[in-house]
């Protein structure tokens, strides 16, 4: 798929979201987006978030217990603390809720609220970090009470990355802001060719960053100063995933990269049937996964490329998978747009099919 026609699909996505912000009206929808801590899935999807049992795929609770028209339109993946789940919605900005899906606290962060993509949150030092619309806020992790605001001077779609002493924000100009993580106050920027749309990842001092350009770079954590790009044949929607000292990452053509995380050297690629937007998973096995838009789950021998199994999910549906896929245990496990279930976990060593989850029954 060329970049346009997935571009186009995207903003009729987001354009869906404009609708429901112009006429007061719960209209949109979006990809469901995921995040796993111990046993527990949480899943954030159109009108509801969902706490899974990993283990066979029964619903532990869902928030809110009933549709209403305050809290909704989730699509950010759910941020996970010690004993908090923070999930961003379209009305209502942000829920804090405890492990059973209760609210402890909620924020509401009108009149700044986004009108190009759906809000998305971090937590670090002791906040949660919400992007929404041009504006980071930083609110305190305790209470959801605003600590500070910071403007960009284009959209967030991707909230912020840190370390022990910054925070590092994507934004849609162009633009990798580092800050400090209590006042918000810039330290450095870095310009680069292309927007960017996600997370960056951050290992050892070193940021790594997916962009809408056709490269992926290296930056300093501490300067910005850039170490190295790779080129790719597409935009990189995603944030990078490093484990040991490779990287690995998927792009608009179909195109898997594995690179040397130090220099950015090629080390292989895989090309796949579709579209990639969400990021790759790396098992400690060795097999790296990942999605493709047009419906398609694969596991990829790390070292080498080769392919190690493919899985369609329903050919039936056209399922389109846009999400990142998430491992825990021996589970690959991946969400669903327009399918016939929203959840499905897959044995990641033979791509067996484990269990489904479908909200609705």
């Amino acid at each position: 798929m060329q970049t346009s026609t997935f571009f186009r699909a995207a903003l009729l996505l987001i354009g869906a979201l404009l609708i429901s912000a112009c006429g007061g009206q719960v209209l949109g929808t979006s990809w469901p987006n995921m995040s796993v801590e111990g046993n527990t899935l949480y899943i954030a999807n159109n009108d509801s978030v969902h706490a899974i049992n990993i283990q066979n795929g029964t619903s532990r609770w869902q928030f809110p217990r009933e549709a209403n028209n305050v809290a909704t339109q989730f699509y950010a993946e759910p941020t996970l603390t010690d004993n908090l789940v923070v999930v961003s919605s379209f009305n209502q900005l942000a829920f804090a809720l405890d492990q059973q899906g209760a609210i402890q606290w909620e924020f509401d962060g009108e009149p700044v609220r986004t009108t190009t993509a759906p809000s998305a949150t971090s937590s670090a030092h002791g906040f949660t970090y919400l992007v929404s619309g041009e504006t980071l806020f930083a609110l305190n992790l305790e209470n959801g009470v605003e600590a500070w605001q910071f403007n960009a001077d284009n959209s967030l779609w991707g909230p912020p990355s840190s370390n022990d002493d910054l925070l590092f924000l994507p934004s849609m100009d162009h633009i990798l802001y580092a800050l400090d993580p209590a006042t918000g106050t810039e330290v450095w920027q870095q310009e680069f060719e292309g927007a960017l749309a996600s997370i960056p990842t951050q290992e050892a001092g070193i940021l790594y960053v997916g962009s809408l350009s056709n490269n992926v770079y290296a930056v300093d954590a501490a300067t910005g100063s850039l170490r190295w790009k790779a080129q790719t044949n597409d935009w990189v929607w995603s944030s990078p995933t490093i484990q040991g000292d490779r990287l690995y990452f998927g792009d608009l053509s179909g195109t898997v990269y594995a690179v040397e995380a130090e220099t950015g050297r090629g080390i292989w690629t895989a090309n796949l049937d579709s579209a990639i937007r969400g990021a790759t998973a790396v098992s400690v096995d060795g097999a790296v996964f990942v999605n493709s838009e047009e419906g398609f789950v694969y596991s990829i021998d790390a070292d080498t490329g080769a392919l190690n199994w493919q899985v369609e999910i329903d050919p039936e549906t056209g399922e389109r998978l846009l999400s990142n896929p998430v491992l825990a245990d021996d589970l690959v496990l991946i969400a669903a747009l327009n399918g016939t279930h929203l959840v499905y976990a897959y044995n990641q060593s033979t791509g067996a099919l484990v269990w489904q989850f479908d909200p609705d029954r």
